[in-house]
């Protein structure tokens, strides 16, 4: 759930773009890990977050690979796409 609302909940809306020339837009997350939370904590916010911005038309959603940061939790490309 984010923002009070199930994401699945939501409309689709049409693509968002930026300019004269259309430019898709796109989303980069992080995955910070909460004050107090854990790495799975982070990857159900990015994993909503992902729901979220495809819902309102997002062109893609792209997740920062980030090695040796204990406060991120996509630093181990794996363990974030689950293998």
């Amino acid at each position: 759930m984010l923002f009070g609302q199930g994401v699945d909940d939501m409309d689709p809306i049409p693509a968002l773009t930026f300019g004269p020339e259309s430019v898709p837009l796109s989303v980069l997350d992080l995955a910070p890990v909460p004050d107090g939370g854990n790495a799975g904590d982070a990857l159900r916010a990015t994993i909503d977050l992902a729901r979220h911005v495809e819902r309102l038309g997002f062109h893609r959603f792209w997740v920062a690979e980030h090695h040796n940061m204990p406060g991120i939790a996509s630093s181990a490309f794996g363990y974030s796409v689950g293998c």
